[in-house]
């Protein structure tokens, strides 16, 4: 298990990352390891433009990536391309996990579409991940919005600030506003059963740090807990 700090590039493959695993160690782990690509969604629509310019926005997404998605198929062997929800800064067009309807919508919900939560991103948008059961809820509304199969890499990244802030400053597990208690909740959801966690907080690219420790930890707990 390793861990990884610096944002994924939009051309940067899973493959060259190392990542702590949902599911139990062991040999079988090395399975989820499939090649994705996480493009930037810090794209924004002009703030006096209101509606039409957001539907012309998600316009331009789906004339964009559509004929690329359908050019690449769905076999095994194709990359995923994973949304990855904003801190809500701006008029950023995926803020939140319910603004990823939209975003599915526009990819014609292609099967090579998934998700990648970052645990700071939608707290900063405002998702309670700091009340007892919002983990859990987070995950819950990704299938309800997204269905099955779609939540394919998780950034485990704590909040320098309070929840709703649209600020995109990451802290130590534990040691932010979202608490420790979000990311036990997040291994024991049986949806991030094979999911990589990557950690991209202060100080995770050093040997031995504490958040990777403490990730770990929070793993076992929760395997323990759902026997």
């Amino acid at each position: 298990m390793f861990s990884w700090r610096s944002r994924l590039a939009p051309r940067t493959s899973l493959e060259s990352l190392a990542w702590i695993s949902r599911s139990r160690p062991g040999p079988a782990t090395s399975r989820i390891r499939s090649t994705a690509r996480v493009p930037p969604l810090h794209s924004y629509v002009d703030p006096q433009g209101g509606p039409a310019k957001l539907a012309q926005a998600m316009g331009q997404v789906s004339s964009g990536l559509v004929p690329v998605l359908e050019a690449l198929g769905d076999d095994e062997s194709v990359p995923w391309l994973l949304i990855e929800p904003t801190a809500g800064q701006g008029r950023s067009l995926c803020a939140g996990i319910d603004d990823l309807a939209a975003y599915l919508e526009a990819l014609e919900h292609h099967p090579k579409v998934g998700i990648c939560l970052d645990t700071c991103h939608v707290f900063a948008a405002g998702e309670p991940l700091d009340e007892a059961g919002g983990g859990t809820r987070a995950v819950d509304r990704i299938l309800e919005v997204a269905g099955p199969g779609r939540l394919r890499l998780i950034h485990a990244n704590d909040s320098k600030d309070v929840r709703g802030a649209n600020l995109d400053r990451h802290e130590n597990i534990g040691a932010g506003h979202i608490g420790a208690d979000a990311f036990r909740e997040l291994f024991a959801h049986p949806a991030t059963e094979g999911v990589p966690f990557v950690l991209e907080t202060p100080g995770s690219r050093e040997p031995g740090n504490a958040d990777l420790t403490l990730l770990k930890q929070l793993r076992a707990e929760a395997h323990a807990t759902a026997g």
